[in-house]
């Protein structure tokens, strides 16, 4: 996201937010305003060295007014460094003032699954279990999901928000297609024209997933929903829903 936040954004009357983003912002007010002094002191020097300039041509450089102009400029420049080196010091300082996580927009994330009745699982590496991905990707979740962030930036942290609404967007369509495909292949029964739309399916979500986010690394279960999952259940024409716990105990009571 933005480095440089609005005066809009650093506004700490809210009290939905943690005590560590009020503490970045904090840091981003106090770095801001050092940069707005540090700018000022940097005119003041600018107009004084024209001003010395023009009275250098007039009279000699002794003069005691030219004298006087070139240490009010050493000193504004001394300002504007000094300015600049605490702007710099809190910039430095804000870098770990908020860790991953801690934010809003990721605070109201857990606050939304918490909504849909989905809670990250500690012993899962904070992941999912497989009810939880079937709520999650239903179209209204998605959508709930996606726009929650946008609606916190609104409020929040009005600066970023043409930034989080890409952002949004590009996951609801990375959720909406991989729902494609998680809605299809956990069925039971499967036609060869639904295989051939799944696969379709597939394709989309793992192209979509690689040219979007080039950066991450490719797990296994991507590998084998990309390589595998098709070729399996053309094999056997069932979903892979089946071979889950839940499917195994609705085949003991057939």
């Amino acid at each position: 996201m933005s480095t440089r936040l609005s005066e809009a954004d650093t506004k700490l009357h809210d009290s939905s937010i943690s005590s560590s983003y009020k503490h970045y912002l904090h840091i981003t007010h106090c770095a801001q305003k050092e940069e707005v002094q540090a700018q000022a002191y940097d005119e003041s020097s600018k107009a004084l060295m024209n001003q010395i300039t023009s009275l250098a041509v007039e009279t000699e450089p002794a003069n005691p007014v030219v004298q006087m102009l070139l240490e009010a400029h050493g000193d504004s420049l001394q300002e504007r460094d000094n300015h600049l080196a605490k702007a710099k010091a809190f910039w430095t300082s804000r870098n770990s003032a908020l860790k991953p996580g801690q934010g809003p927009l990721s605070g109201v994330l857990d606050t939304t699954l918490k909504s849909i009745r989905v809670c990250r699982q500690a012993y899962h590496g904070k992941s999912f279990i497989g009810n939880h991905v079937h709520k999650c990707c239903k179209p209204e979740n998605i959508e709930l999901l996606t726009s929650s962030i946008t609606r916190t930036a609104e409020l929040l942290c009005p600066s970023i928000v043409p930034e989080v609404k890409k952002v949004a967007a590009k996951y609801h369509l990375l959720f909406s297609k991989f729902a494609e495909c998680h809605n299809v292949y956990n069925t039971n029964i499967m036609t060869d024209a639904t295989i051939d739309k799944l696969e379709q399916d597939i394709t989309s979500y793992c192209e979509y997933f690689r040219s979007e986010f080039q950066s991450e690394t490719i797990p296994p279960k991507f590998h084998m929903l990309d390589e595998h999952t098709v070729p399996f259940i053309r094999k056997w024409h069932f979903g892979l829903g089946f071979l889950g716990e839940q499917g195994g105990r609705e085949s003991m009571l057939v």
